[in-house]
């Protein structure tokens, strides 16, 4: 599990970077929406099977931020 941790700790250093440079949102909503995202982005990935995670995370993580950007 040590993996899905540090694969949710990038997940989240990665989503909150682009959110920020981006300027598309505020820094706290930001860091809501990467906080949100990251364990999902993790549990994804832990359940993909065949090295479909290359696709399956990117949509997942497409599919939470759409979403989560409703707010």
């Amino acid at each position: 599990w040590e993996g899905t941790l540090a694969g949710c700790a990038a997940a989240f250093i990665t989503c909150l970077a682009v959110l920020l440079l981006t300027g598309a949102y505020t820094p706290a909503k930001s860091l809501l929406l990467a906080l949100l995202t990251a364990p999902v982005s993790a549990g994804v990935e832990l359940c993909t099977k065949n090295g479909n995670d290359t696709y399956t995370v990117p949509a997942a993580n497409c599919l939470v931020l759409a979403l989560l950007s409703l707010l």
